[in-house]
């Protein structure tokens, strides 16, 4: 264990005890039982009472609801959700519903819900059209976290168990704002049968890697996604390529077949990350939600793996399992 990260071991303690003493205080509650919070967008939310029946549109509310010992409270959440191995168990009896939030009202309404958590990219028209309290948590990205984690604890009434996360998050996240970055180049490809796809700086993958100052090959900040021509792969030279994998392709056959196919591709041997064999699957799990902090330390692993390579991915899905005693699937990575 070197120096660097002996002082990282440390700091991380003083951060947890600082959080515990300084953060945990929670004055959003008025004498009538109103609550106030703030959602994703930035805007003040005030509701009657604290929440008991919930319909979830969002993954990583749903997991963080899982984290903090509350999923009893969801009622219906989607059938992404319900069908995740992670997640399945947690939620037999919510009622599965449509990912898109323009079908199924009638099904939410009946669910008489004290509030819809809607992600912050859905169209929410159609479920404010339901007369129900809708707010927009997403929880997606790491500029999200402390505060959408911190509001489902007041909405929830889980707030020591919602600090938990928020604490853990905080002493990871402190690591990697203290990181100075270095620049080997970063290409992001989504995991695609049809066409290349890459992550543009916008995209949750590119907040993360923002986030550890990595540099991304594609810079465009008026979309999420690139879709280019082989070639240019060839032209912008990439160092490192990390493929974001959703969990219905986290199977070996599926990421050993995909990691030949890019490594078989026309004049890629040309490429950098090709010929140094730095090309990784890497798992939504880490790249988006409160986990989106372990796929961040794992991008510095790869930038500084002198200083930083003793980071564990595993190690750190651990930790996380600790906050909730869940039992999530801790081989986030995989490579050749």
């Amino acid at each position: 264990m070197n120096n660097k990260t002996i002082a990282i071991i440390v700091v991380t303690a003083i951060v947890v005890a600082a959080l515990a003493v300084g953060i945990s205080t929670y004055d959003n509650q008025s004498d009538d039982g109103t609550i106030t919070f703030t959602d994703t967008n930035g805007e003040t939310i005030t509701l009657d009472s604290e929440c008991k029946r919930i319909v979830v549109y969002s993954k990583y509310i749903a997991e963080a609801m899982i984290i903090m010992g509350c999923s009893d409270l969801v009622v219906g959440t989607t059938t992404t959700v319900k069908n995740d191995l992670n997640y399945a168990s947690y939620y037999v009896n919510a009622t599965a519903l449509s990912s898109s939030t323009t079908e199924g009202m009638d099904i939410v309404i009946s669910l008489e819900p004290d509030l819809i958590i809607a992600h912050n990219t859905n169209d929410t028209t159609q479920l404010k059209g339901t007369g129900i309290p809708v707010v927009e948590l997403g929880a997606s990205k790491i500029s999200e976290i402390v505060n959408d984690i911190t509001s489902l604890g007041i909405i929830t009434g889980y707030k020591t168990e919602a600090q938990k996360i928020v604490d853990w998050f905080s002493s990871k996240l402190l690591i990697i704002e203290n990181f100075e970055g270095i620049s080997p180049k970063f290409a992001l490809e989504s995991y695609s049968a049809t066409k290349l796809s890459f992550c543009n700086p916008g995209s949750t993958p590119g907040v993360a890697l923002s986030a550890v100052k990595g540099v991304n090959v594609f810079d465009s900040t008026s979309t999420t996604y690139t879709y280019p021509e082989g070639s240019v792969l060839i032209e912008l030279n990439p160092d490192i390529i990390l493929v974001v994998t959703y969990n219905a392709n986290w199977n070996e056959t599926a990421l050993n077949s995909y990691l030949n196919t890019i490594y078989s591709r026309a004049g890629w041997d040309n490429i950098s990350a090709i010929q140094n064999n730095n090309v990784y699957m890497v798992s939504n799990d880490i790249i988006r939600g409160m986990r989106s902090i372990i796929g961040a330390l794992f991008f510095m692993s790869l930038m500084d793996p002198t200083e930083y390579g003793d980071i564990s991915v595993s190690g750190l899905v651990d930790e996380y399992n600790s906050l909730g005693n869940t039992s999530f699937n801790n081989q986030m990575i995989y490579s050749r």
